[in-house]
């Protein structure tokens, strides 16, 4: 009797890395303190801009993505979310160049093989106090383990 693994689509794929990146997105718009607000009647109207940038998986990546973040943006009027979807070759180039010119973006996906060198150049935070154990639960553990850098599960 054999086995057969279940398939995952494309489109699935992308509905999957695009919801689990509205954790992040969120986490990125956390103050470290919270804002004075001054009268406490006040409505707090700031917007926080948050750009992700994204790895090109196919020609529907940049559309699919976008129809996502979209989405994210109308649902919400605290934060603004912009999307760059740039190609796997000039990915880790790209968000390089960023970094060294001062403006990393908020969120990034991308390969894990590139956290040392993000963490070294000061540029990943820790996640743990931001995602629960419940939400983690919804990612492969392999993705997580790609993320961790002694025992600590660091994002950008």
């Amino acid at each position: 009797m054999s086995s057969q693994r279940p398939t995952l689509s494309r489109r699935t794929f992308l509905q999957i890395t695009a919801a689990s990146s509205i954790p992040f997105l969120l986490a990125a718009c956390t103050p470290a303190t919270a804002p004075n607000t001054g009268d406490a009647g006040e409505a707090a109207t700031e917007v926080t801009d948050v750009r992700y940038i994204a790895m090109d998986y196919d020609s529907r990546m940049q559309a699919d993505t976008q129809e996502v973040m979209d989405a994210f943006n109308s649902s919400q009027g605290e934060v603004n979310a912009t999307l760059e979807v740039v190609s796997w070759p000039n990915g880790k180039n790209v968000i390089l160049t960023q970094i060294s010119g001062g403006q990393p973006p908020d969120i990034f996906n991308g390969s894990g093989q590139w956290l040392l060198e993000f963490q070294s150049a000061d540029e990943l935070a820790a996640l743990g106090d931001l995602m629960g154990a419940d939400l983690l639960a919804n990612f492969w553990e392999s993705g997580i383990q790609a993320m961790t850098v002694e025992g600590t599960l660091y994002g950008m």
